[in-house]
């Protein structure tokens, strides 16, 4: 499942402070999650960390890692 737009939008609304990544996870986690279409939290987490390192990486990207680990979006 993709969940980039729910991670974009969760960080521009975080601000300049960012999240932290288990944050991030469980924001998205609860935000697709329900009765009908149960979510693995585990694969969920993994997915939205692979997403945040893989862009964090890119220099076009709006994500950007901060020192504690939190992703951040890039407004450079």
């Amino acid at each position: 499942m993709n969940y980039e737009k729910v991670i974009i939008d969760l960080l521009f609304a975080a601000g300049e402070d960012g999240l932290a990544v288990k944050d991030i996870s469980r924001y998205v986690f609860n935000a697709n999650n329900s009765f009908f279409q149960p979510l693995d939290y585990n694969l969920v987490h993994k997915q939205v960390s692979s997403y945040l390192i893989r862009n964090s990486k890119k220099t076009d990207s709006v994500i950007r890692k901060a020192k504690s680990l939190a992703s951040l979006i890039n407004k450079k």
